[in-house]
């Protein structure tokens, strides 16, 4: 595990008070506002009261003057550039700064971070960490930023980029096969298991744990909230995984992708690894081709959110990547150029946030790749603003504009499918498309619906505390009809593809489905393939559902909690509550009557049953009577 070159708490206190008292020299010099021979309202004479006339020659000294304090004003913002420069230069200056090769010889990770200019000033601790490490299998990269208004987020930070660490060396296991090792990154299993080892960290950390009642031991356990990134890089795939406001960029020299769909903070409210059912309903993960791009940058958002305007932070990525092979190191990490604007440090000048980064970079030789004449062809169709948003296997996925007019330009590897109608959703038509040296193009109006994945992204799919049960029917209703979509899909001989995640949309309005052709491909091409798993992925937080003649009730995962909200039935009466014990699920019986399964079992009020495929009971009323029968059945898979 690598922190390379960092430094000593004496040290780095020293170094950063005295670069934040340089900084504060700096800034006291405002010739603009120094204006000593100026009166004060209050200081105003009597006799002053009645302003003399002002003559000409008064007025042109008056204009000099403020030409004068302009200039002055400018060459002292021009220093304190300079002088921030100059500080960003020196390792000294960094908490953590560093780099190292893989065993694979091609592959380079930078890692720095920098404390904020507030934490500096308030003397309180930097609230990011990150590492790298380097096993024979893969490379691993993680960077978390400690939530501001916890306490201890900077231990909690530490601990989540440790817990990353540990948990993919257990993924590892012994002569695990790289896609197998893809495959379990990916899984929910994975990500319940490193939310776990994290929470466990957190828990050994606390100070007497075992003497404190369970509410003081929730209220310490809440000090320490992060979000956190991570990536692990094979020798084909780099995987990533995100939560929170932090963003990841899969980039090559021509193009760039985010892995967070949205770009700005939804709300003040931080995503962190303390939501209780983070590990199925806040993770964002993703895998990348190594042969498409050759490099992957983790920023958490003290530096994100200063590049959140159009492809600035894949222009900071380039930027990056081009210094830190120059020279050999992580060299100003967090400083940018921006068109219009000098050489500056975002983390100096942009921000007051703790900044930190991870980078992964392959030197070896790459392909060209065909952006350029796919970008050329589109601008040939007299777009004037142009911005790839999601990539795939299958297509690119562009943002345009045409004069006024909003479009979605969607360039495919291979034909769009050829589909006329839906039964299960609409399909959007395309208003104009053509083909280039085998690429196929389409440009569709905006529609201004909301894509699954960033349905997903931006906590559309979660379960609201404030419409517990509105929203658990609403991501339902969507999963069924997605559910209903495949299945005539595959019955005209298509299925989804690894585009369909934002090709596919739901108008909030009713719930129907929208689909572009682009996301889904002929099953006779790849028969064995599927690529379901993206989709899948948006809805792990549901489980199954309990249906009776009468109802259906959606089961949701309660995440680490050992109990769930309590659900009622169709009449309002309490009649069960999801229990987690010993690594399984339960039912409990909250009613006030008696469940009785087929074969004769009874559940009281108060016992519980396992939760399992088919599981099955009934209730009976005062008579004796069964009033309603329930069986349990799990979610079915898109596949």
């Amino acid at each position: 595990m690598t922190g390379n070159d960092t430094l000593n708490t004496e040290e780095m206190t020293a170094c950063q008070e005295n670069c934040i008292q340089e900084e504060q020299k700096s800034d006291e010099i405002k010739p603009d506002e120094a204006k000593p021979d100026e009166a004060k309202p209050d200081e105003a004479k009597p006799d002053e009261a009645k302003p003399e006339e002002t003559k000409p020659e008064e007025t042109k000294q008056e204009g000099y003057i403020q030409e004068k304090n302009k200039e002055s004003t400018e060459d002292e913002h021009r220093k304190r550039i300079e002088n921030q420069l100059e500080r960003a230069k020196k390792k000294e200056a960094y908490e953590t700064y560093g780099c190292e090769l893989s065993e694979e010889g091609n592959l380079r990770t930078f890692i720095a971070r920098r404390m904020g200019k507030s934490h500096v000033k308030d003397k309180t601790s930097c609230q990011d960490y990150c590492l790298t490490y380097v096993t024979d299998t893969c490379t691993i990269l993680a960077d978390a930023d400690g939530v501001g208004s916890c306490e201890l987020s900077d231990v909690g930070a530490r601990l989540a980029c440790e817990a990353v660490v540990s948990v993919v060396k257990s993924a590892l296991g012994s002569g695990i096969e790289e896609e197998e090792l893809v495959s379990r990154l990916l899984s929910v299993t994975f990500r319940e298991r490193l939310v776990s080892f994290w929470v466990k960290s957190v828990m050994d950390t606390i100070p007497n744990m075992t003497g404190l009642t369970p509410e003081k031991q929730m209220e310490e356990f809440h000090k320490y909230g992060t979000t956190l990134m991570y990536a692990v890089i094979t020798k084909k795939w780099i995987v990533a995984g995100n939560i929170g406001d932090g963003q990841i960029l899969a980039f090559n020299d021509s193009f760039g992708i985010n892995l967070r769909m949205h770009g700005t903070k939804q709300g003040t409210k931080v995503v962190s690894l303390l939501g209780e059912k983070c590990a199925r309903e806040d993770f964002q993960v993703a895998k990348y081709p190594r042969d498409v791009f050759d490099g992957i940058l983790l920023s958490t958002d003290g530096m994100y959110d200063c590049l959140n305007v159009g492809d600035l932070f894949f222009q900071y990525a380039i930027q990056l990547k081009n210094r830190f092979l120059e020279k050999g190191e992580p060299f100003q990490p967090f400083c940018f150029l921006e068109k219009g604007e000098p050489y500056k440090d975002f983390s100096r000048m942009r921000t007051f946030d703790d900044c930190s980064i991870a980078m992964a970079l392959d030197v070896s030789s790459k392909k060209t790749d065909n952006y350029d004449a796919v970008c050329d062809s589109i601008r040939g169709r007299g777009v004037n603003k142009l911005l790839i948003s999601r990539w795939s296997a299958n297509c690119m996925y562009f943002f345009a504009m045409k004069e006024k007019q909003s479009l979605d330009i969607l360039a495919s590897m291979s034909s769009p499918a050829l589909i006329s109608d839906l039964k299960t959703a609409v399909l959007e038509k395309p208003i104009g498309e053509w083909s280039v040296e085998g690429m196929y193009y389409s440009e569709y109006n905006y529609n201004g619906l909301s894509a699954l994945e960033l349905m997903f992204s931006s906590g559309q799919l979660k379960i609201k505390r404030s419409d517990a049960e509105g929203s658990k029917k609403r991501v339902w209703d969507i999963y069924n009809r997605l559910v209903k979509l495949q299945n005539e899909l595959k019955d005209l001989g298509f299925d989804f593809n690894s585009s369909a995640g934002f090709n596919i949309f739901v108008d909030e309005s009713n719930l129907a489905l929208h689909i572009r052709r682009e996301a889904v491909s002929e099953v006779e091409s790849n028969p064995k393939k599927t690529y379901s798993s993206g989709i899948n992925r948006y809805f792990d937080i549901l489980l199954g559902v309990l249906a009776s003649e009468n109802t259906e009730i959606p089961i949701f995962d309660i995440g680490y909690v050992s109990r769930g909200a309590k659900q009622n039935d169709q009449n309002g009466n309490p009649l069960f509550q999801i229990v987690n014990e010993d690594k399984a699920l339960f039912i409990k019986n909250i009613s006030t009557s008696e469940w009785k399964r087929d074969g004769g079992e009874v559940i009281k009020p108060g016992e519980l049953l396992e939760l399992k495929n088919e599981t099955s009971f009934s209730i009976f009323d005062e008579k004796g009577r069964e009033s309603e029968k329930y069986v349990y059945s799990k979610r079915i898979v898109l596949n």
